[in-house]
């Protein structure tokens, strides 16, 4: 799949190209150049349309299975590869393409092409960012595993060192503690190997003095054994601190990326809705009727508001699992609040008012917080993902997106912009705004109730 979409974007990329327009539209008039372009078209919108599918099967799956995390993402990854920018949907838009280029209408299906490209780019970044994504997810399960696997060892060989002392506390003739001091060796011998498996320089250091703790046992020499004994599971405890720290790094590496991911996507929702709020304003200046070419404006303006509604509820996949209460609730009125202006901005009414205005402000006041939010907590993260011991830490595993603190802000803020808006409320407003105002009560009480639940869980530890 993702061999198809570089060919298709490297096969279609003089379309992003005005110089090269002509060349390609003089190409494409070959009769047996459109039908071969038509068929890979096809051929390809089959294959998204197939991917999509397995999305489906595959988030159904995972959700009858218990795994709510795997199934978000691949709620989202579905949810991507149906977006096609203007079009709607990626499958439709490549189907309309082979279309156009059967039809001999090369005009047409270079403009379809241009979207098609952009919406393929987007998934393709999507897809590299989710390879990503696994791969560093890949990475901290394999150091939790090698994390908890060393700590195993060197559970072992703690008790086995136990065992031993107790042989040298027993003080008993030497042909009565034969046997014991014999299968005390095989398990150590039994052990050392088992370390001396890993590439490790520390690990194998560790696994030799094992392995001379099992001579040592052999010859029944077991204050010889009960000091390499302790050398091994000193050697063994420092690389399992070592890694574990190092499946800390991981995790907090990943947690920082996916405030950064998020971010930056929001970056993106707030430099498109600028661009319509920036038309907005200047509109309003205007005293005379809006001309042709400025209600079209507005429409496009609309269309790109309702854009950012349903696109931005990949945020929503993004966040839900972060355990964090507030941003969910933030995601989902600021789709409504785009919604709600892009109906103003549509014809027939293409209202440009002071409450117009002021939601688009809003709006933009709203995603600017929750960027500062997220890039504030990414660089908090940062020097404990660097730190070399992990040290400082003081989180608990599965800590919030970012600090309660932070999170009371915000809330605090859009308490404040609630107000404002109930204020200077027209009748038909009333309705949605004492929905939001219950549904920011009861996201602050949930708030409250995760913390108390982590403070108990602290206390319980």
């Amino acid at each position: 799949m993702m061999i198809s979409l570089l060919l298709l974007i490297g096969m279609a990329s003089a379309a992003d190209e005005p110089a090269s327009a002509q060349p390609l539209l003089h190409i494409l008039q070959e009769d047996g150049e459109l039908n071969r372009l038509a068929r890979q078209q096809r051929r390809t919108a089959e294959q998204v349309r197939r991917l999509g599918g397995v999305f489906k099967r595959l988030e159904l799956r995972a959700t009858q299975e218990g795994d709510l995390n795997h199934a978000t993402h691949l709620a989202e990854a579905r949810l991507r590869l149906e977006q096609a920018q203007e079009t709607g949907d990626l499958a439709q838009a490549l189907d309309g393409i082979a279309q156009e280029l059967t039809a001999q209408r090369p005009g047409v299906a270079a403009e379809q092409q241009a979207i098609a490209l952009a919406a393929l780019r987007d998934l393709l970044d999507f897809l590299i960012r989710e390879e990503t994504r696994q791969q560093a997810q890949d990475a901290l399960e394999k150091a939790q595993e090698h994390a908890e696997s060393l700590a195993e060892l060197a559970k072992e060989q703690k008790e086995l060192l136990h065992e031993t002392q107790s042989q040298i506390a027993k003080d008993a003739p030497p042909e009565l503690a034969k046997e014991d001091v014999q299968q005390l060796a095989e398990a150590q011998k039994e052990l050392a190997d088992r370390i001396q498996e890993s590439e490790n320089d520390s690990e194998k250091m560790a696994g030799e003095k094992a392995a001379e703790a099992a001579d040592a046992l052999l010859e029944n020499n077991l204050e010889k054994a009960e000091g390499k004994q302790q050398e091994a599971l000193d050697e063994l405890e420092d690389a399992a601190k070592e890694a574990a720290a190092e499946a800390d790094a991981h995790q907090k590496e990943m947690e920082r990326q996916e405030l950064l991911d998020v971010a930056k996507a929001s970056a993106e929702f707030l430099a498109r809705h600028e661009v319509v709020r920036e038309m907005m304003v200047e509109m309003a200046q205007k005293s005379n009727a809006l001309t042709r070419r400025e209600r079209m404006s507005l429409r496009e303006g609309s269309e790109g508001e309702f854009a950012i509604e349903k696109e931005a509820k990949a945020l929503m996949f993004q966040i839900a699992d972060s355990g964090s209460a507030l941003f969910p609730f933030l995601i989902k009125t600021l789709r409504q609040d785009h919604k709600r202006l892009a109906q103003q901005l549509a014809p027939p009414s293409h209202e440009v008012s002071d409450s117009s205005l002021s939601l688009a402000a809003a709006l933009s006041e709203r995603w600017e917080n929750i960027i500062d939010a997220f890039l504030t907590e990414a660089d908090r993260k940062r020097p404990k993902a660097e730190s070399p011991e992990g040290e400082g830490d003081g989180e608990p595993p599965e800590s919030p997106l970012v600090q309660f603190s932070v999170e009371v802000e915000l809330l605090k803020r859009m308490q404040i912009e609630l107000t404002e808006q109930m204020a200077n409320a027209k009748p038909d407003d009333w309705k949605w705004l004492l929905e939001r105002q219950r549904e920011l009560r009861q996201t602050f009480e949930d708030m409250l109730q995760a913390l108390q639940e982590d403070e108990a869980k602290e206390d319980d530890a």
